[in-house]
Parts: C-alpha cells; structure tokens; sequence
C-alpha cells in the first residue's frame, strides 16, 4: 500500500485483493487446488518521509473478496514510523488456528482475498509504503 498524507489528512483507508493464482503454476491448476496453509504473514514500513516523530496506528483486515463484513483483523499497535521504516525487521503477524483456517477458507473460496488497510497518522505530510506478505503454500490434486 502506498500512503500519501497531505497535510490536514489525519487518516488512510485502502484495499486491495491478492489472487494466488499469480504464479502461472498455480493458475494452471486452479481448478485442482484443495487446500492453502497459512506459512507466516508480516508486514513492514518502508520509505517513509514525513516528521521524526509520526506515528501510526491502523489495522489490517483479510477478508472474503465479496463480503468485507466476513475479516479476521489484526491491530497495527502504535509505531513509530522513522524508527520502523529505519530497521529491517518484518512484523509478524501472529494469528489463531482458527483466523488462519477462517483465511484458509477465503483463499479457498476464489483463489483470493482482499486485504484492507486503515490507520491514522499523528502528522502530516507523511508517506510510507506498508508492504504485507503472506508466505502461503497451496495443495491441488491432479489427476494423471
């Protein structure tokens, strides 16, 4: 996601849908898939330009392509967005058995899921790339 706060502009709200059928591999199978695990989710603050000391706090919500209503949500807990976009380190997101089975069955519903970001910055003009990463692997059966 690419955040642009102009000044005066307190909050973002932004989606985007991520098909794993991408890879050309998977796409070829994408009537054979049966099953996705969840390997890991982060996220991470790049390139950010503003004033030292803006923070943000946001949330990330995955949910089914056609229902925002259907998420599992993670809070982005307060940061410190210089420092953050400073180190290297990946946020891990860390969710329960039953979140990751509840994005398993998005996934699994249309080979995609739509991934929502909203958050509010405490200064502007600020932008920053929040980047999110799922590390999923995919299971199809194919007959031969």
């Amino acid at each position: 996601f690419n955040i642009n706060m102009e000044e005066g502009s307190t909050s973002f709200n932004l989606e985007e849908v991520f098909s794993s059928l991408s890879s050309e591999e998977l796409d070829q199978v994408k009537e054979s898939i049966i099953n996705y695990r969840i390997n890991s989710i982060s996220y991470k603050i790049w390139e950010f330009g503003g004033s030292e000391t803006a923070t943000l706090d946001g949330l990330l919500k995955f949910a089914k392509v056609n229902d925002d209503n259907d998420f599992v949500a993670y809070e982005i807990p307060e940061i410190l967005l210089s420092a953050t976009s400073n180190d290297d380190a990946r946020n891990t997101i860390e969710f329960s058995a039953e979140d990751n089975q509840k994005i398993v069955g998005y996934l699994l519903d249309g080979n995609s899921i739509k991934v929502l970001a909203n958050g509010n910055v405490s200064e502007q003009p600020a932008s920053f790339v929040l980047q999110v990463v799922a590390d999923v692997t995919a299971t199809a059966e194919i007959e031969e």
